[in-house]
């Protein structure tokens, strides 16, 4: 942690060194996890659209735009790939003809296992310094984070 010291006379508080950490451990997971997709010739953006319908289910094109850092209009011509491929099915609810619902199909549930593995490989090189307790702990500390701050008022939607 030698490197995160700030130099004399501008501490960091431990809310900025915190933040600071969540980022670089997200930019370096992130980056490790891209890498490790393809290279074996798969998406991150597939990997994000599939693991946000499997946890969720069918969701509107809007709600998965929300969650993640993709507008609207991007998010439609990207699953028209994913469409195309076979791992995914949009379709307009009779409740709603203006709505385009998106969900997994059968072959984008494949291409998930297919890619939990090279994922899995990717963030366990980013937490080689962590035993597998101290992984479930941050786990554990993460997911009560995040889970406080989608409930809070005015949240926005979880990202995948």
């Amino acid at each position: 942690m030698g490197s995160l010291k700030p130099p004399p006379g501008a501490a960091l508080s431990l809310s900025s060194e915190l933040g600071t950490l969540l980022s670089r451990a997200r930019r370096l997971s992130l980056g490790a996890v891209v890498r490790g997709l393809e290279a074996s010739g798969e998406s991150f953006f597939a990997w994000q659209m599939l693991v946000r319908l499997i946890r969720s289910g069918p969701l509107s094109q809007r709600a998965l735009a929300q969650s993640t850092t993709y507008t609207e209009p991007v998010i439609s011509r990207l699953l028209v790939g994913l469409e195309r491929q076979g791992l995914v099915r949009r379709r307009r609810p009779s409740s709603d003809r203006r709505r385009r619902e998106v969900e997994i199909t059968p072959r984008g549930l494949a291409a998930f296992r297919r890619m939990e593995p090279l994922v899995a490989a990717a963030v366990d090189s980013v937490m080689t310094p962590l035993s597998k307790a101290e992984r479930r702990a941050l786990r554990e500390l993460l997911a009560r984070v995040v889970d406080f701050s989608e409930r809070a008022p005015g949240a926005s939607s979880p990202a995948a």
